[in-house]
């Protein structure tokens, strides 16, 4: 009898270390939320990210074990400071709140800088600070030469609202196309058929051929010619 009495206690005491319940779930919200969060952030700053993440507010199948195991919505990380996390049992349907905040390395005014001022590396520096969305994080390939639409004060985080892009080229006026040529670097005159912002691909006229050439505008004034193919030679056609 007494055997039989701990086999039935351990046989219900690995039942409930299976069962799913509620706080079960919070665990699991927490780090699908922080695996979530750390997928989306650009590869520059996420080993340096430091994420924290609170689950609360559970309502409807979030308040109740689940055997069958819960099944997961997607989630929404544009705004970070409160995620809507839902979660569904048996069809019956539920949800929770994460709040999460996220502080990692970017990029912040080094002085105040005014409107219109060309971004130059000594302008900028990393500084750790509370993040509110991806899109707030700043590659450094994207501040290069950039122009600030309007004036930031020392310590501003920059922002993509922040910045534009400086016209590279514009329509009418001369540009000079570089192409590589087996490793050989040879340029020719052009002819902006429109206006053109930096690394934006668009197509010049060739001003001895009239042919017209599409690459990208790397510097002002610059257009790098794109090849049809690897090794092949610079993109040219004739013009309408």
């Amino acid at each position: 009898m007494f055997v039989l009495f701990f086999l039935v206690s351990l046989f219900l005491l690995a039942g409930q270390a299976h069962a799913h319940t509620p706080t079960d779930l919070q665990i699991q919200a927490q780090a699908r939320v922080r695996q979530h969060i750390e997928q989306v952030l650009p590869e520059a700053v996420r080993t340096q990210a430091q994420v924290r993440v609170a689950i609360h507010a559970p309502r409807g199948a979030a308040l109740q074990s689940c055997d069958s195991g819960w099944q997961w919505g997607a989630l929404d990380s544009a705004q970070w400071h409160r995620m809507h996390v839902p979660v569904a049992c048996a069809g019956v349907a539920g949800s929770l709140v994460a709040k999460v905040e996220v502080r990692g390395p970017v990029y912040v005014a080094r002085t105040a800088l005014p409107k219109a001022h060309r971004l130059r590396p000594d302008d900028v520096q990393r500084h750790m600070q509370r993040l509110s969305s991806p899109d707030a994080v700043l590659p450094a390939e994207q501040l290069h030469d950039m122009l600030l639409r309007r004036a930031v004060q020392a310590g501003q985080m920059l922002l993509p609202q922040h910045l534009e892009r400086p016209l590279y080229a514009k329509k009418g006026e001369r540009v000079e196309i570089r192409a590589d040529a087996g490793g050989i670097v040879v340029s020719a005159t052009g002819i902006a058929l429109r206006n053109g912002y930096q690394g934006e691909r668009i197509r010049v006229r060739n001003a001895r051929s009239q042919t017209w050439v599409e690459g990208i505008l790397v510097e002002p004034g610059v257009l790098q010619a794109q090849s049809t193919q690897p090794g092949r030679g610079i993109k040219v056609q004739s013009g309408d």
